[in-house]
């Protein structure tokens, strides 16, 4: 038992094998048990700020001056977990109908129109526990894109051909 070549062949061919052609030795390895892994990165997140309106609405925000974005989520609470067993997927339907929809002073074809804005994104979706409604849009144009996006939520419309569509899809 020893270093070296198991063999009489393999030691023939390490005594004729030029020293710079045979292979660095494999250093040890350590067991992962062993690694310590790295520090985490300093991160300090912002801290939210909160504001309670009159109306009931909550609004947090966070400040971030290192893009020139804005963005705007809103929760509703009236997701899955809210609905009747004989109306299931009613959320999902909700959050399409808005989307397709509009309000009164907006189409669902203007919002349509917002959506496919450069830089800009537009969404609806519905979870367990809300319909989530959301814009990010450039600083320059969010003041006229979050109108269309401001009255959907406010004052939702519902024609018929948004809803026959909304149903259709979700189903």
């Amino acid at each position: 038992f020893g270093f070296g070549a198991e063999n009489k062949k393999e030691a023939a061919i390490e005594k004729e094998t030029p020293p710079e052609i045979l292979p660095e030795p494999i250093p040890p390895f350590k067991i992962w048990r062993e690694l310590k892994p790295p520090p985490p990165p300093d991160f300090k997140p912002p801290r939210p700020e909160k504001t309670v309106l009159p109306n009931g609405l909550t609004i947090v925000w966070v400040e971030n001056h290192e893009l020139p974005l804005l963005a705007l989520t809103a929760r509703i609470r009236a997701g899955a977990d809210c609905e009747e067993a004989d109306k299931a997927g009613l959320a999902a339907v909700v959050a399409e109908a808005l989307r397709r929809g509009g309000s009164a002073e907006f189409s669902g074809k203007r919002l349509a129109t917002v959506a496919a804005e450069p830089g800009a994104e537009l969404g609806w979706s519905a979870g367990e526990d809300g319909v989530t409604a959301g814009l990010t849009a450039a600083r320059d144009d969010f003041p006229r894109l979050v109108e269309p996006f401001a009255a959907a939520l406010r004052r939702p419309a519902f024609p018929d051909e948004a809803l026959e569509e909304s149903l259709t899809k979700v189903r």
